[in-house]
């Protein structure tokens, strides 16, 4: 799932390691994290039996929690258990009313003798309300319009589920569950595990009763409630039963959303080497949600926002975080972390298996610039700051794509066949139990004897990445390379050591290699070249396997052969990407050989980018090839090389009709930049055009139109409407950016609705309202219009809203 950024201090423990294998002294750094820390505990829940009705428009919880746990310490003379402004009516532990006392963060029960290790299991019961402000969410039941999709839908991670399940919410208490739900009997109700009832009950109810196979963690306990139709599939391989749930409306997308859900469970399986423990696994879209996807045990919730039919799976597919929630299912479920600072153990093997799967699918150059996206990603956040990845501070680019990109290079380091056989014997071992950090590096000398302490130390408990500054002199009888590690270093960032391979390429198609330990802070490696033979190009870390920062100078010769002669994508591109700041004149014969030379869209996209704004024949006639392409992808680039012209008009327009929602999107986008090239009728061709992902396409031809004839009330009305509370916060957010860029904040209604979106649960939604409010108030009649409007509709909302609604006062 996607998570949220926490930044805290790290204090650094230093002691002094002897590796055997390589007689040096070595420092470790273990961080002291003080956020990462895991809670005490006296109990061990072990079931839960959740019996839960609700109150859909007042957003109310009514639950039975049944809970069977034992004491794990000698004297238990209390138990506590999370659940947020719960209201109680009734508490029994086993069978008999207990004292109890009732806090803002949850409960305290009074067993009324002490409980110990010795005393067996013991059953509590809990008969409580809530009307929970996060984790359970109510959607679409009180749209004043009546056009919202109305739905319920949980949120746990990271610590949500004890706003509406009162319970040991955390990371280390695993447990079996079950959930009973009684709901109108039109609806669909899923929850985790296999459903073991679905009846109907009086008064027009269903009672659905839902239990899971095997221990996890609470907060993977979700409901998902709403209109769906169910689609029922297996796994080619593992026969494991997909159900795959869509809006009834939205038949027409639920195989392109879906697509290769059955491949993709099939390769975890046999990638992992553990077969899927979940018994089925179901999928369901909902409406608002707060992230991409979340990962809940057996059933993944994700927003609607990824369902796509054919003409839309072009541009955007749900394949990647499919792949991701699903590898889930083995990294974090089956086994989850013990608290915050080991979350890479979930997030970047997620993230790593989700690319292991597209390359499966996609081949090997969809894998390469999956590589180079997370190592850019890794560098940006290394310019905020240092923090390891095995830390609470790590923030999102470093448990997502940095740390899958380290697991690359642990896979190169060990080599494919002893990760696959560790990774297997980790998985197993640690099945339906908690892990940190330490247990997967030990896993690897339990499986092939490997010694990795200084590996994790410095890619997990450390921080940063090396620098390298590289450079080459080519002898007649050797080839030099000279090695400098140039990155700053401070109490998180040392000197990195990784073996590394360098390349000489010879003329006649012949290679020399080597791949010596880089370790120092300058090391020279020479590569023999007894026959003389002629140097073609050089290689430092061919194929991108260290995540690093590097300076190479090569002459442009040099380059222009490595961008046609390497094998690795990355290196070629490397090349290209080289010759940016060259003047076209100078590349663009080499740029033209290039792009009808390759095949994938990394180097054509990368060429069409430096062509950006070309005007010559030469360069024009590569743009055109672009806007052709069958790829949209490759079209995307090309219309936004081209230059905003007059003369360049024509192909603009003709891409604001493309079959890819997002080409025309960028062409109309672009349009407006200088709108008055256009005619009416122009604008009027594209009156048309279908909505695009949420409704962007639809809302950049308003903005179009409205731009160029501000007396266009229908239009101004349809945008205001895109901005009301029945659309997704997707549509909403565009709306409402595309209003204040136009400046319009005379329609009172659309104020309602800015103010709504403020108020919002999603952070996604509320968020950037405010940042359209403060770009309103850059204008004085604005805050004059917003002042107004607060106190007039000030008696609409309780005190709590009002507080958050003075910054439209502000």
């Amino acid at each position: 799932m996607r998570c949220k950024v926490r930044t805290i201090g790290l204090i650094l423990i230093l002691s002094v390691t002897i590796f055997p294998s390589r007689a040096q002294t070595s420092f470790r750094a273990f961080p002291i994290d003080p956020q990462g820390h895991i809670r005490e505990t006296q109990t061990d829940f072990e079931h839960l039996l959740l019996d839960v009705s609700f109150d859909t428009k007042a957003g109310k919880v009514f639950g039975k929690a049944t809970h069977t746990f034992r004491a794990i310490r000698a004297q238990v003379d209390t138990i506590f258990l999370d659940g947020i402004n719960m209201t109680f009516k009734e508490v029994k532990l086993d069978g008999i009313k207990v004292r109890n006392r009732v806090t803002p963060e949850g409960i305290i029960i009074y067993p009324p003798k002490s409980l110990s290790s010795s005393s067996g299991i013991h059953t509590l019961y809990l008969d409580y309300e809530c009307t929970p402000q996060k984790g359970i969410y109510f959607i679409g039941w009180n749209d004043p319009l009546g056009k919202a999709r109305k739905q319920i839908w949980t949120q746990g991670e990271g610590i949500d589920n004890r706003h509406w399940i009162p319970g040991h919410d955390d990371f280390y208490d695993k447990l079996v569950t079950e959930m009973v739900v009684t709901f109108p009997e039109p609806y669909q109700v899923l929850s985790n595990g296999s459903k073991r009832e679905e009846k109907k009950v009086s008064g027009g109810m269903k009672r659905w009763h839902y239990k899971m196979p095997h221990p996890h963690g609470l907060y993977l306990v979700m409901l998902g409630i709403g209109e769906y139709t169910i689609a029922h599939e297996k796994s080619q391989k593992g026969q494991v039963p997909l159900e795959n749930y869509m809006y009834p409306d939205w038949k027409e997308r639920m195989e392109p959303t879906y697509r290769y859900t059955s491949q993709i469970m099939d390769f975890f399986e046999q990638e992992t080497g553990v077969k899927y423990q979940w018994g089925s696994y179901a999928q369901i879209p909902v409406q608002d949600f707060l992230y991409g996807a979340m990962e809940n045990t057996s059933a993944t919730i994700f927003g609607d926002f990824f369902c796509v039919n054919d003409r839309m799976y072009r541009d955007r597919s749900y394949v990647s975080v499919n792949a991701h929630e699903m590898a889930h299912q083995w990294f974090g479920d089956l086994i989850t972390c013990r608290s915050n600072k080991d979350m890479w153990l979930q997030e970047s093997f997620a993230t790593q298996y989700a690319k292991l799967a597209e390359r499966h699918l996609f081949g090997e150059d969809h894998y390469d610039q999956n590589r180079r996206n997370e190592q850019n990603t890794a560098l940006d956040a290394s310019k905020a700051n240092n923090n390891p990845i095995a830390s609470n501070g790590a923030g999102t680019a470093r448990i997502y794509q940095k740390g899958s990109f380290v697991i690359d290079m642990l896979r190169y380091v060990v080599g494919n066949e002893d990760y696959r056989r560790t990774v297997t014997h980790y998985l197993n071992r640690f099945s339906f139990k908690n892990v940190e950090t330490y247990d997967f590096m030990i896993a690897f000398h339990d499986v092939a004897g490997y010694n990795l302490d200084w590996f994790f130390d410095q890619w997990l408990y450390h921080g940063g990445e090396p620098e390298y500054k590289v450079s080459y002199e080519a002898r007649t009888d050797v080839t030099e390379f000279r090695v400098k590690q140039v990155q700053a270093r401070n109490e998180l960032i040392g000197l990195f050591r990784m073996p590394i391979q360098f390349e000489v390429w010879y003329t006649d198609g012949t290679r020399d290699t080597v791949r010596p330990w880089i370790e120092h802070e300058t090391e020279t490696i020479s590569i023999p070249n007894p026959k003389h033979k002629a140097v073609d190009y050089v290689l430092f870390d061919p194929d991108n396997h260290i995540l690093k920062q590097v300076t190479f100078e090569k002459p442009r010769e040099m380059l222009i052969v490595q961008s046609m002669k390497a094998q690795s994508i990355l290196d070629r591109f490397d090349a290209l990407a080289a010759m940016s700041h060259w003047t076209e004149s100078e590349k663009i014969n080499i740029q033209t050989s290039i792009y009808n030379r390759e095949s994938f869209i990394m180097l054509k996209a990368e060429v069409l980018k430096q062509l950006g704004g070309s005007t010559s024949p030469a360069g024009m006639s590569l743009i055109r090839k672009g806007l052709e392409d069958s790829n949209p992808k490759i079209r995307l680039a090309a219309v936004r090389a081209l230059p905003l012209d007059a003369g360049h008009l024509e192909m603009i327009l003709q891409a604001g009709h493309d079959s890819s929602d997002a080409v025309a999107e960028a062409a109309l986008s672009k349009l407006a930049g200088n709108p008055a090239l256009l005619t009416s009728r122009q604008i009027e061709s594209f009156r048309n055009l279908g909505p695009g992902f949420d409704h962007q396409l639809r809302i950049s031809f308003l903005r179009l139109a409205i731009e160029t004839d501000p007396n266009a009330s229908a239009y101004k009305s349809e945008l205001i409407s895109l901005a009301n509370t029945s659309q997704e916060f997707r549509t909403r957010k565009n709306a409402m950016d595309a209003l204040q860029q136009l400046n319009l904040l005379d329609d009172p209604q659309l104020i309602s609705y800015i103010a709504d979106a403020l108020l919002s649960k999603n952070g996604r939604l509320s968020g950037p309202a405010q940042a359209v409010i403060s770009n309103y108030q850059k204008l004085d009649q604005n805050r004059t219009i917003l002042r107004k409007w607060l106190e007039a509709n000030k008696s609409t909302y309780s005190a709590s809203d009002y507080e958050k609604l003075k910054l439209l006062a502000n």
